[in-house]
């Protein structure tokens, strides 16, 4: 769980927001909560001390 901003298109976005919108959960004024259901595969160059990725870079996202 987490932010990831770079390497995304704006076809994966919109193709991200069509199947977000399906799986919504909840929303505040800060963050919109959907159902655990979106796998991404990203690289990243490695770990921070508190185990966050480090410069993550999206790849795919597939649906589980």
């Amino acid at each position: 769980m987490g932010i990831l901003e770079l390497g995304t298109t704006p076809e994966v976005r919109k193709a991200f927001y069509a199947v977000a919108n399906k799986i919504k959960i909840n929303e505040d004024k800060k963050f919109v909560y959907i159902e655990p259901k979106i796998t991404v595969k990203t690289r990243f160059r490695n770990y921070t001390k508190n185990g966050y990725l480090r410069t993550p870079s999206f790849v795919e996202f597939k649906l589980n």
